[in-house]
């Protein structure tokens, strides 16, 4: 039995063309205009009940992990290298240039995106500066994860 919501994300499922992904979040953004309702969206994926006709296998987790699939992990990886996204270590390569976005959420002027691209070119500029006075690398490094897992949920 389908529920509404449920029918309601397989339908957007559909939306996605081959050889692209979403996320479970963006999934959430676009029904309900919050990604908290993201596990709700990875329930529903889960009881897909036609998961080759409705292409759940293209929902990956926002860090750009392909995340769990009826058939067994490997075989969702395999559908997708045969739609031609590259993977590797289970994590979807050029997640940005792969990723679809539905279309009121493509937001090429917005603020979060120019916060986005101006707080990238400053911790980019104290990485190289501390890199110059011997701080340790993998101190920025993580500062660089953390920021991008918080500007994630901002921006989707």
């Amino acid at each position: 039995m389908i529920v509404k919501f449920q029918e309601t994300v397989l339908n957007k499922i559909k939306q996605i063309p081959k050889g692209k992904v979403t996320t479970y979040g963006a999934i959430a953004l676009e029904l309900t205009g919050s990604v908290r309702a993201a596990r709700a969206v990875g329930q529903a994926v889960a009881k897909n009940p036609y998961p080759i006709t409705i292409p759940c296998h293209r929902v990956v987790r926002t860090d750009g992990d392909v995340g769990g699939y009826c058939f067994g992990v490997d075989k969702k990886i395999e559908l997708l290298r045969a739609e031609g996204i590259e993977i590797t270590g289970g994590q979807v390569l050029n997640f940005e240039r792969v990723l679809f976005l539905f279309k009121k959420q493509k937001r090429e002027n917005s603020p979060l995106l120019y916060l986005y691209r101006s707080c990238s070119c400053l911790i980019l500029c104290c990485l190289i500066q501390h890199r110059y006075q011997g701080q340790p690398y993998g101190t920025f490094c993580r500062l660089w994860q953390l920021y991008r897992d918080w500007l994630v949920i901002i921006v989707e």
